[in-house]
């Protein structure tokens, strides 16, 4: 009965720690006042989270796991996962929104953003 008990707290302890995506919020209050360049980046940044969430996705290792060990792991790891990555998805429509509303792909970054931004990363 003990080992039961200790397998099951296990199970649940292993879904709680592994179940959890990155998180990324859809729209950030600093997003209106970002240059193109730090649009740029923080559009790649979330691509890269969004490809992290779907890595751990469908016939995963992750999942393959959990469905070795508590399979209701599965359902909870895949729900979390489509929402993490509505999230992403929704982050990086807003990104390039105002991407395009910059005008960024028209003017790249201008000398003034590079400068601007450069300075930023030194102070």
């Amino acid at each position: 009965m003990k080992k039961i008990k200790t397998m099951i707290a296990l199970s649940v302890c292993s879904i709680l720690l592994v179940g959890c995506h990155p998180k990324v919020q859809p729209v950030q209050d600093t997003d209106s006042s970002l240059t193109c360049a730090q649009l740029k980046s923080e559009i790649e940044k979330t691509e890269q989270i969004k490809k992290q969430i779907q890595d751990k996705r469908g016939f995963s290792g992750r999942n393959v796991g959990l469905g070795l060990l508590f399979w209701p792991g599965v359902i909870v790891n895949e729900a979390t996962g489509h929402d993490a990555e509505a999230d992403a998805n929704a982050r990086i429509a807003q990104l390039r929104k105002l991407y395009d509303g910059k005008q960024c792909s028209k003017s790249s970054c201008t000398l003034a953003e590079a400068q601007q931004d450069s300075k930023k990363k030194k102070g």
